[in-house]
């Protein structure tokens, strides 16, 4: 009986591992992201949005492949589905991750890799002289297309499409703060404003500000515990009335959302007045003409802007969401390197689904729900 046991438990895994093993590494990486374009308002059209995908199972931790290795074959498979010819290349690539646990055992991870295929176009033929480009380098980053009138130029907020049906959305003036010896709340009154490590401070009785709130508690914003049950039900932030929010009816973005919006706007590391974090333009509303934007920028070294130049920004229609690092606790982690913003949207019984961020890049991940994420609300265009 031990004999056939073993034999069915050995069958088992073998089944379990079938489709791993027999995984190749794919001859793209990282390095075949195309880094040097040249860019002006009439020299590309954009094709078409692609994509790509690549999963591995492990049991208890055994077998599969590396992390990165997943992620480079999904890049490959991003690059197969392109169909690349002529003067085409990819541009404004994100990757988004899905671990998948079947009783603790089985841990299946799939990565999906994204972006958008763009074509220059020939010079033109009637004897006119095309508009100037710019070369997209280490040392000189180019200005993308300008688009001013499909823009609202009136500051923030601008507006977001946030699903293919066309949902908009604009988003508050800055990150969710939170005093609870007042029990008040309001947002940051400047896109790049953060707490830091204050919100270690976090308690009922705390006279200072947070800004890094467990997954659902508006209703209970200092809730520290390590308990999921007690992050069970969402209660948004936005239920709440918020100082400076001019009556509006502030909502937090689903997965779904902020997914949408990675994938069909610009977005790029970047620096403001000294505060690293994520930088976000609409793909049809771009750069001053005096300003420029490295797209494909892997740190945070590059795209510097400061305060006059931010305030041009903010005119076209950016969004800046600052590495306001995560709380574990009431230890505060990673400040000023990654970035982390929670949706409205359940992972399991145990996680949400945020949108993470570091120097290299972002995109949605899981994590439990007891961390001290950052919060962005926004409202629904009418």
């Amino acid at each position: 009986m031990k004999t056939k046991l073993s034999k069915l438990m050995s069958g088992v895994i073998i089944l379990l591992l079938t489709g791993c093993a027999g995984f190749n590494n794919s001859p793209y990486s990282n390095e075949l992201v195309q880094t040097k374009l040249s860019l002006s308002q009439d020299n590309y059209r954009i094709v078409k949005q692609v994509e790509g995908e690549w999963s591995a199972r492990y049991i208890f931790g055994i077998g599969g492949m590396k992390y990165k290795t997943v992620t480079t074959n999904a890049l490959s498979e991003m690059y197969k589905n392109a169909h690349l010819v002529g003067n085409q290349q990819i541009i404004n690539i994100t990757t988004t991750t899905t671990v998948q646990s079947w009783i603790g055992i089985v841990i299946r991870r799939t990565v999906i890799a994204r972006g958008y295929v763009i074509e220059f176009l020939p010079s033109k033929q009637d004897g006119t002289k095309g508009k100037e480009s710019t070369t997209i380098t280490d040392a000189q980053p180019a200005t993308v297309p300008q688009n001013v009138s499909q823009c609202i130029t009136d500051g923030l907020p601008h507006s977001f499409q946030v699903d293919p049906n066309g949902k908009k959305v604009y988003f508050s003036k800055g990150n969710l703060q939170y005093k609870a010896s007042t029990s008040t709340w309001r947002f940051a009154e400047n896109q790049y404003d953060m707490i830091g490590t204050d919100n270690a401070k976090i308690s009922s009785s705390y006279s200072g500000w947070i800004d890094l709130f467990g997954w659902g508690t508006g209703n209970n914003p200092t809730l520290t515990s390590i308990d999921s049950k007690k992050y069970s039900a969402f209660t948004d932030w936005g239920v709440n009335s918020i100082s400076n929010g001019d009556n509006h009816q502030w909502r937090t973005l689903t997965y779904a959302e902020w997914q949408y919006l990675l994938t069909k706007n610009i977005h790029t590391q970047a620096s403001v007045c000294g505060v690293c974090g994520l930088l976000l333009l609409p793909i049809d509303c771009d750069l001053p003409t005096d300003l420029a934007l490295d797209m494909n920028v892997k740190n945070y070294k590059k795209n510097r802007y400061n305060a006059k130049q931010w305030l041009q920004l903010e005119h076209v229609g950016a969004v800046f969401l600052p590495a306001s690092s995560i709380r574990n606790r009431t230890v505060v982690n990673s400040l000023g390197h990654f970035g982390y913003y929670w949706s409205a949207t359940p992972y399991n019984e145990n996680y949400a689904w945020s949108l993470s961020f570091g120097s290299d890049g972002a995109d949605m991940n899981s994590y439990t729900r007891d961390y001290g994420q950052a919060v962005r609300l926004v409202r629904d265009a009418e």
